[in-house]
């Protein structure tokens, strides 16, 4: 279940939206897995002067692992990997992904040329990631599934503009 709402206002606009994700495994070889994950947004865009918004965007947002992050336990011949899955062993758990997030940017969409530029940051407890052990199975690296707490961070930006207009 999700929602998304936008609005906008004289001095620019807001949007909210939220997400609900029940999952539910049973394993008959493995433990089973059910949890929830929600996720939740909230971003303003401010105009400035010169045709450009000052965007702001926060979030909390949990992932649920996927099914091969949760019971892989063999040969992946698409990334050559000996892969075991959060679940796969003996006493495994599994639990979301979660993270907040803080996006900052500038925005301008009047013209012929159109660009944005932004810093993010995001704050990850439980990331879920591939942790090569060194160690070789069936002539394959081995790699677990695991857990950890993660910090990204980075800037983006883009430039739109027509190259090429048909009839002109």
């Amino acid at each position: 279940f999700f929602v998304a709402e936008e609005r906008a206002f004289e001095w620019g606009d807001l949007s909210l939206g939220g997400r609900i994700e029940p999952v539910e495994h049973t394993n008959a070889n493995f433990s089973d897995y059910d949890k929830t994950a929600l996720a939740m947004a909230g971003g303003v865009g401010l105009d400035v002067p010169g045709d450009n918004k000052f965007i702001v965007n926060l979030s909390y947002t949990q992932r649920n692992p996927d099914i091969e992050e949760l019971y892989s336990d063999g040969a992946h011949i698409a990334t050559r990997q000996f892969e075991v899955g959060l679940l796969a062993l003996p006493g495994g758990t599994a639990t979301t992904e979660d993270s907040i997030n803080l996006e900052l940017g500038l925005r301008h969409d009047e013209g012929a040329v159109n660009w944005d530029a932004s810093v993010f940051y995001y704050d990850f407890s439980d990331y879920i990631y591939q942790d090569l052990t060194g160690a070789v199975v069936d002539d394959l690296p081995e790699a677990f599934y695991t857990q950890a707490d993660a910090d990204f961070y980075g800037a983006e930006g883009a430039v739109n503009f027509a190259v090429w207009e048909p009839g002109r």
